[in-house]
């Protein structure tokens, strides 16, 4: 009997045990279905102001839920940008302390005038012509004998022309091989190249030699395109060598010349004048500036090779040539006549008063007058003056005024004569040398 009601009695503790833990789980669901629509997720931290010490807020102490909160969505999370951004379309704020940093503009550079002749500057000493060459005729073979110039490479030759300065072969290249001037110029590079032609293309017509010319300065751009290209004026003759030929006379070289400078501004590149460089003041060479009337004797060498220290052009200090429109309209720089200026007159001069005439003189016959020159058909020539005989005996080479190398189209009046016999030439210049510096 005792064993029957201890077993009822543990039987009933056990089912106590169940239906306790049955309430209780059913009590803790409940609560959990209440309170569902009611939790409020944890705030996040903000950055950078977590700590694991700071008091969590109860239930009790936070704010009443948001709508976000009620309807279970999670509110995005702003962070503000740091202090040193700031945001694109706004400007910065200035505070009363900090200076204002200007931006000083970009000065624009000046425009070169390549209508005008190259102007007078600083001097330049031999290195700035050390990275130079100097193509042309007899004319550049003398300066390169006499002018004292020693730092440039030289490519002359005597009856250059620039009809055949792309053809005929007159730079050593070694052995018994000789190629034309254009050709020796692709051997290196340069930062200048100096031209000196047109004397012996005298018998041309201005328009032929201008397209000639042309060609070659166009080829030199192409084989030197960083260079500095400086197109030198003719020379001008002297007036025995005007009165001597025709065809050769300032007044053409003149024509020619206005074509040179024509040319550079048309190419932009840069045009010395030479002409007056070395001629006096009525564009004539002066009787002891040369030997033959033409080339220039070691003196007047000198000259030209200061005059050129002095007129260079740095591109640096103008714009861009090809950075803008070139609407100049270029002007003629020489006149085709230089007439001497009349004396003034002071009006205080005494007049000497005429004889008186006692009607019995016999009067002389007039003497006949010779026919005038048409002004237009041949330019007068300046006055004859004969030469001092000074200046050094090398100078004299006439080797580039006769003869016209190559099939350009001559005037009517264009005959070439033949050159002197070498007992009319000075005898220091070889002139069956050219002068470079082999490759």
């Amino acid at each position: 009997m005792k064993k029957i009601i201890a077993k009822r009695v543990h039987i009933t503790v056990f089912l106590i045990i169940i239906f306790v833990l049955l309430g209780a789980c059913l009590l803790i669901s409940f609560t959990k279905n209440g309170n569902a629509g009611n939790d409020e997720p944890e705030p996040s931290e903000p950055v950078g102001t977590a700590s694991d010490n700071a008091p969590q807020a109860s239930v009790s102490e936070t704010a009443p839920p948001s709508e976000n909160e009620v309807s279970g969505s999670v509110p995005p999370v702003i962070i503000d940008p740091p202090s040193d951004t700031v945001p694109e379309g706004t400007a910065p704020e200035q505070s009363g302390n900090d200076p204002v940093t200007a931006v000083p503009p970009v000065p624009e550079l000046p425009r070169y005038d390549y209508c005008s002749p190259v102007a007078e500057g600083p001097r330049m000493d031999d290195d700035y012509f050390s990275d130079a060459v100097f193509l042309g005729d007899s004319r550049t073979d003398g300066f390169r004998l006499y002018s004292g110039l020693n730092t440039p490479k030289y490519l002359s030759a005597k009856s250059i022309s620039v009809v055949n300065i792309g053809t005929e072969r007159v730079i050593p290249a070694g052995g018994d091989t000789y190629v034309p001037i254009l050709t020796a110029l692709s051997w290196q590079s340069y930062s200048k190249v100096y031209i000196m032609l047109g004397i012996n293309e005298i018998g041309l017509s201005p328009s032929a030699f201008k397209d000639y010319y042309e060609k070659v300065v166009e080829r030199v751009k192409e084989i030197q395109p960083e260079a500095i290209i400086y197109l030198q004026a003719i020379m001008p003759v002297s007036a025995e060598k005007e009165k001597e030929k025709s065809v050769y006379n300032n007044y053409n070289i003149r024509r020619f010349n206005n074509m040179i400078a024509e040319l550079a501004s048309e190419q932009l590149v840069y045009f010395i004048d030479t002409y007056f460089a070395l001629g006096d003041e009525y564009g004539v060479l002066p009787p002891d500036a040369s030997y033959d009337g033409v080339h220039p004797t070691g003196t007047y060498c000198k000259l030209w090779c200061e005059y050129l220290r002095t007129h260079t052009v740095d591109p640096s200090q103008y714009a861009d040539p090809y950075s803008y429109t070139h609407d100049e309209i270029f002007v003629p720089i020489y006149p085709e006549r230089v007439e001497p200026e009349p004396e003034p007159q002071t009006g205080n001069e005494i007049q000497a008063e005429p004889e008186p005439q006692s009607g019995n003189e016999l009067q002389a016959d007039p003497e006949p007058q010779s026919a005038q020159p048409d002004p237009e058909a041949i330019p007068p020539s300046q006055a004859s003056t004969e030469p001092s005989g000074e200046g050094t005996p090398a100078d004299s080479t006439a080797g580039d005024v006769p003869t016209v190398s190559g099939s350009g189209p001559l005037t009517p009046n264009a005959s070439v004569e033949s050159m002197p016999s070498e007992n009319e030439q000075n005898r220091d210049i070889d002139n069956s040398s050219a002068s470079a510096v082999n490759p």
